[in-house]
């Protein structure tokens, strides 16, 4: 696994899987985001699926919701090889959201900060 890249393997694309994340799963929050979470029985490669999420009734421009995915993916994918290899000593799986809980565009810079935050939570929740 390259830590540089962010393969489709690693999207959480079924719908099936989106959907017992929300009916399931758990959340937490730090402010601007919030990680919605489900720990998986799973034989897979990869631990993490992930997947981001800009609601259109907070940010109502597509343009600026897309900013804001491309951001939060490239801040995951520079941060997520610490997590992957704690979950993989852990054999933890999860299927993972991230969801930008505001309206507003300037905490994006935030957001960098949160979702390392929100991950060493996810890790020390479940070791």
């Amino acid at each position: 696994m390259s830590s540089n890249g962010l393969p489709k393997r690693e999207r959480l694309t079924l719908k099936n899987d989106i959907l017992q994340l929300f009916e399931a799963g758990k959340s937490i929050h730090k402010f601007p985001l919030s990680l919605r979470y489900i720990k998986i029985e799973s034989d897979r490669t990869d631990p993490i699926l992930f997947s981001v999420s800009v609601p259109k009734r907070k940010i109502k421009k597509a343009v600026d919701r897309n900013r804001i995915k491309r951001k939060i993916r490239e801040f995951y994918r520079l941060n997520k090889e610490a997590f992957i290899s704690d979950c993989k000593n852990q054999s933890l799986f999860f299927n993972l959201m991230f969801i930008y809980s505001t309206d507003d565009l300037s905490h994006i810079d935030q957001a960098e900060r949160s979702l390392i935050e929100l991950l060493d939570k996810l890790i020390k929740k479940h070791a």
